[in-house]
């Protein structure tokens, strides 16, 4: 996780703590589960209104195994603490201060998300 000879993170551990900044921002907190969701774009009743939120969709290579191990992986070097909440009986990630030391920059524009044109496998032949 960390690079030895620059005790630093990798970026792709750098983006999962500026993406769970990024949500504490906008006012939100999310569980394991939830920040998978929204990095992988799943739209659904909970994450419809964070579609504008730079992090939503932007780790869509990756899937929730791959992330929820990196989340676990961030958790036991300290970067992320588990806070429960009774009233949700879930455990919802915080970034500790260890976690707000680093230089967590974020890309300041929102990818184009609009879907690429398809490549068109099958065109009609001009008649002569």
């Amino acid at each position: 996780m960390e690079r030895k000879e620059e005790n630093k993170l990798k970026p792709s551990y750098r983006h999962l703590l500026a993406s769970i900044l990024l949500l504490k921002e906008d006012g939100y907190e999310a569980t394991m589960e939830g920040l998978a969701k929204v990095l992988l774009g799943i739209e659904d009743e909970e994450t419809v209104q964070l579609t504008r939120n730079l992090a939503f969709a932007s780790r869509p290579s990756l899937n929730k195994k791959k992330i929820k191990a990196r989340i676990h992986s961030l958790i036991r070097h300290g970067y992320v603490k588990l806070v429960y909440s009774d009233e949700d009986d879930d455990y919802y990630l915080r970034l500790s201060e260890k976690a707000l030391q680093e230089n967590l920059d974020y890309p300041s524009e929102a990818k184009n998300r609009e879907k690429t044109k398809t490549k068109r496998s099958i065109r009609a032949i001009a008649k002569e």
